[in-house]
């Protein structure tokens, strides 16, 4: 094996140049290297895309309790106010809040897994 730096002749199984004090990398090693650099690359990939589907689903959950809760809302009974109408109405307006919160752990479930997946992809 040749040292990069000072060019000079080492033996294989050697972790430093004896001539400059270079650190050695063995060709077994920088292919580990490289291909473990590839599986993180992978990894990266598939988190931030689970991350995009995770933040879909929360988004479309979402959609659908609003309209629920739009419906609940404007609920309105035939004999004029009773306590059912006003609980409906209350519990659409805290669906409607939870709608909200499901947004926000929407992004929130994007923005950590593209934070993940970036630093798999650097390999830091």
């Amino acid at each position: 094996m040749i040292c990069d730096k000072c060019k000079s002749e080492v033996t294989v199984d050697s972790l430093y140049c004896r001539n400059c004090g270079n650190t050695l990398v063995s060709n077994a090693n920088s292919n580990f290297i490289r291909k473990n650099n590839n599986t993180s690359i992978i990894v990266g990939v598939l988190v931030i895309v689970l991350g995009i589907i995770a933040c879909g689903l929360f988004f479309m959950s979402a959609s659908d309790i609003t309209t629920s809760a739009s419906d609940m809302i404007t609920l309105r009974s035939q004999s004029g106010t009773s306590v059912a109408e006003a609980y409906y109405q209350d519990m659409g307006k805290v669906f409607k809040g939870f709608a909200m919160f499901s947004r926000a752990i929407g992004i929130s479930t994007l923005s950590i897994t593209t934070y993940m997946g970036t630093r798999l992809i650097k390999g830091k």
